[in-house]
């Protein structure tokens, strides 16, 4: 058996859909609806998965600054670490 690490949700249902495996994906993604592609939910209610978020280096856009404050405060009040 082998493993195959993606980066790009699209490459993980590919794999999927071409029966070299599964994956694991946010509930939201059954929208998708891709042929060859059957999604379970986890009996795990709990479950949890990190979330990556980059950014251009040196990206000063007040954009990314309001999405960073919003991330910060949700995690502080889940008692969650930001960062590395």
């Amino acid at each position: 058996m082998a493993v195959h690490g993606v980066r790009e949700l699209q490459t993980a249902l590919g794999l999927v859909a071409a029966d070299s495996g599964i994956c694991l994906v946010p509930a939201s993604v059954e929208r998708l609806r891709r042929d060859n592609v059957v999604y379970r939910p986890l009996k795990e209610t709990d479950a949890v998965s990190p979330v990556f978020m980059k950014a251009r280096k040196g990206d000063r856009s007040a954009e990314l600054a309001v999405i960073l404050r919003l991330i910060k405060e949700m995690y502080r009040k889940e008692g969650i670490s930001f960062g590395v």
